[in-house]
């Protein structure tokens, strides 16, 4: 039976408690990559914040998947797909290249059971099993509400420029290494990556 993956990336892992959220000023704008055939524009975004988490600053954002019936189609060939985020925190430098400080990862795959013809989401430790018809509900529950811990709030410091990076993706984990080094031209991405970028002021 496939494992669950695990949340990697430089950070800490994210933790409840009481949130204060940011009063910040900035854009908020989409940088897309070539669209694949029939999966143009599957991945947005309905929110993205930034709040400090009891000392860690947190991104909390949104997933909406627009076309799930590409996804139904390729769990049924038997593929196994990942959505993945990654959020980066960088301090704005007029002079040089944004100044790295701290990115973290959160991971979810879903595949087809073919034994009990079950869909399956599975995100760390935790695994949700469902009626294959029941995709696009499980993929809105799972997806809609979503956070990563970037790091400690202490990162930042008043009276400078940060910006925070979200990369979003939805691609195949199943594709030999072999095949994808040489293909190196041929994206194995499902959906194009899509990022975003938010600037605010501390």
């Amino acid at each position: 039976m496939p494992r669950c993956p695990q949340v990697t990336g430089r950070g800490l892992v994210s933790s409840g408690g009481q949130m204060l959220f940011l009063v910040f000023w900035g854009m908020l704008w989409c940088c897309l990559g070539m669209p694949a055939t029939g999966w143009a524009n599957s991945l947005v975004l309905d929110d993205l914040v930034v709040d400090n988490s009891n000392g860690t600053m947190t991104v909390r954002y949104g997933v909406r998947i627009d076309a799930v019936e590409p996804i139904r189609s390729a769990l049924d060939q038997g593929l196994r797909l990942r959505f993945t985020g990654v959020a980066s925190l960088y301090k704005k430098r007029s002079l040089w290249w944004d100044k790295s400080l701290a990115e973290n990862v959160f991971t979810c795959d879903v595949w087809e059971d073919a034994l009990t013809q079950e869909g399956v989401l599975c995100s760390g430790a935790e695994e949700i099993r469902f009626p294959i018809a029941e995709l696009a509900e499980h993929l809105h529950a799972r997806l809609h509400y979503l956070t990563i811990a970037i790091g400690p709030w202490s990162l930042i410091h008043k009276g400078n420029i940060y910006r925070v990076r979200l990369r979003l993706s939805l691609s195949r984990v199943d594709v030999p290494v072999w095949i994808r080094v040489p293909l190196f031209f041929w994206s194995w991405d499902l959906v194009p990556d899509n990022t975003f970028h938010m600037e605010f002021a501390y």
